[in-house]
């Protein structure tokens, strides 16, 4: 008996531990296969069209872009999913800037940012006082911020949010890869998401400027441009030289245009420069000054022009030897732009050393910046100011170089009070036409570029003049200003083309099909929070709820009110950033 019991034991034994092996194999399977799949990267759009409109580095007007902008195509309310394990840092809605944005923090250092959604997963959305609206802030637009105290956990591939176009910009997502000291990181270089392009940059142009005054380029203190049609060529300059790309990139699948992930400049095949769109601290990001030239810059329409000859460190993508100084024999100049997948273009051209060129000898130019002052045109006539502080026609000028103060007096007694420069900058050839609305003569306030921070600007205007405008980009656009007595003061980026105006038009209003109340102006542009609708019941005016979209350029009602709204007399009310109003009668149907 006793021996039965220990043969139907040992049995026993030896059954558990073949059940123990196979339990502990399958579980090590099992735990590998759920590696496995943790270590496949999600995308944060849940979409089969994968498209990117936006890169990391890019230029916007006075900053740089950290992250990268991925296509909807017009759609919203498309899943974004988190690309890491993590727990909620920070949530936040507002009716401009990222709009609805949640901030998710993961183990691995890293701070993922998702923003312009439609609306957060419920258990997102609940860590806000209120109800964030679709396109930002409360029902009434105002701010809301949090920072959960309690940890709240997304998983890998959960959906966190739907996309949309809360804040500034129509649908698409917005992501963004940071440290938890919040780097900007790209993440196009940290294998979070790929791009299938095999579409190389394209380099539309090289500019060729002085540096200096005793510098020449092809025997002036003019600019000189290579494009396409000028490529492996000769030319000749002395002293120092700044040189410019405008270049893009392209998405190879849907031609959109984004900035280059890297651009190189070798001489004689030893490298000069380099911008490096691989991270940037917050603290520096207004250093796009010192990537892009901003007057030759646009976000909208989009136009990148770099500059390869910015000094050593003046932005913390940007390493190199400043402005280059030409040498005897042959100068062989490269340039070398980089998409994220790899893919490149270079352009190529010589520089000979050249004849020093007196500056007296510039005089039938047009504006140019000198040591001694600048170049003005005013009424189609050159005015050269040759002393920093002197008055020529009423015109004074400190010129801008670096380390020193910008101190511009225009047109009998316009001043620019400013601060400190970083930079040289000249003129740009080509007349500027004023646009319609001007009532004075164009102010070219110089040189053209970007200071170190914003100045105050200060033009006697006729009192008929009801505004500014500035040029930038290739157009004039509407400058937000304030009167006192005969003069219009107003805040400036950088330094540019001025001019006084007159906008009497107000904006236009009109009904679409999509029962969208479309608000457009041609000039100043519409205020957006002097924009009202009502509706008109049993004789007395109620307020309709909702808010104007400046991207979609129109009044969006609330959809409960919507749903009241058919085939009723609505009024609406708006004034444009002149002060210029209007109202109308609709009738919705």
């Amino acid at each position: 008996m006793i021996i039965n019991l220990q043969m139907n034991f040992s049995n026993y034994f030896d059954f558990s531990k073949r059940y123990f092996v196979v339990c502990i194999s399958f579980l090590i399977t099992f735990i590998l296969s759920i590696n496995f799949v943790y270590a496949e990267n999600v995308f944060p759009l849940d979409t089969d069209r994968r498209a990117f409109s936006a890169s990391f580095g890019e230029y916007r007007p006075g900053r740089l872009h950290s992250g990268i902008d991925l296509a909807t195509f017009g759609r919203t309310g498309i899943p974004v999913r988190a690309v890491y394990n993590g727990w909620v840092y920070r949530v936040r809605s507002s009716a401009g800037g990222y709009g609805n944005v949640v901030y998710i923090d993961s183990q691995n250092n890293r701070r993922t940012v998702y923003a312009h959604l439609k609306r957060f997963a419920p258990k997102i959305a609940v860590l806000l006082p209120r109800k964030a609206h679709e396109l930002g802030g409360d029902m009434d637009g105002n701010t809301m911020e949090s920072y959960p105290q309690k940890k709240v956990y997304v998983r890998k591939g959960e959906v966190i949010g739907y996309n949309g176009e809360a804040g500034i910009g129509l649908p698409h997502l917005h992501f963004e890869l940071r440290d938890r000291s919040d780097r900007a990181l790209n993440p196009m270089r940290r294998g979070i998401i790929e791009m299938n392009d095999s579409v190389p940059p394209v380099i539309e142009a090289v500019l060729i400027e002085p540096a200096d005054e005793t510098s020449t380029v092809e025997g002036s203190g003019w600019q000189t441009v290579l494009n396409h049609s000028r490529r492996r060529v000769r030319i000749s300059a002395q002293g120092r030289v700044r040189i410019l790309v405008k270049a893009r990139d392209e998405d190879g699948k849907l031609g959109g245009v984004m900035g280059l992930d890297r651009l190189t400049l070798s001489v004689n095949g030893h490298n000069h420069s380099r911008i490096d769109m691989n991270s940037f601290s917050f603290e520096r990001i207004n250093e796009a000054v010192n990537v892009y030239d901003p007057f030759l810059s646009g976000f909208s329409p989009t136009n990148y022009t770099y500059d390869l000859t910015a000094p050593d460190g003046s932005a913390e993508i940007v390493s190199g030897a400043g402005f280059l100084k030409i040498g005897r024999g042959a100068n062989n100049i490269r340039i070398t732009a980089y998409d994220a997948n790899g893919n490149k273009t270079s352009f190529s051209f010589v520089i000979l050393q050249g004849k020093e060129s007196l500056l007296g000898e510039q005089s039938g130019k047009t504006e140019y910046i000198t040591r001694g002052g600048v170049m003005l045109r005013r009424n189609g006539k050159n005015i050269r100011v040759t002393d920093r502080d002197s008055f020529v026609e009423g015109i004074k000028v400190k010129v801008s170089y670096p380390s020193e103060n910008v101190n511009v007096m225009l047109a009998g007694g316009a001043a620019l009070k400013g601060s400190s420069a970083n930079k040289i900058y000249s003129f740009l050839g080509g007349a500027i036409s004023p646009p319609p609305q001007a009532v004075g003569e164009i102010l070219h306030i110089g040189p053209y570029g970007f200071p170190s921070s914003k100045m105050q600007i200060s033009i006697p205007t006729p009192r008929y003049a009801n505004g500014l405008a500035v040029f930038s980009n290739g157009m004039w656009r509407w400058l937000d200003s304030s009167r006192t007595g005969n003069t219009r003061s107003a805040e400036l980026d950088f330094l540019a083309p001025v001019v006084s105006v007159r906008d009497t038009l107000p904006p236009i209003i009109s009904l679409n099909n999509n029962g969208v109340i479309n608000i457009e102006d041609d000039f100043s542009g519409v205020a957006g929070d002097k924009v009202f609708a009502y509706k008109l019941e049993e004789g007395l005016q109620r307020e309709i709820k909702g808010r104007y979209d400046i991207d979609r350029r129109g009044f969006i009602p609330e959809p409960e009110e919507l749903l009241n709204l058919n085939s009723k007399e609505i009024i609406i009310s708006a004034e444009d950033r002149a002060g210029n109003k209007i109202e109308k009668r609709l009738t919705l149907r």
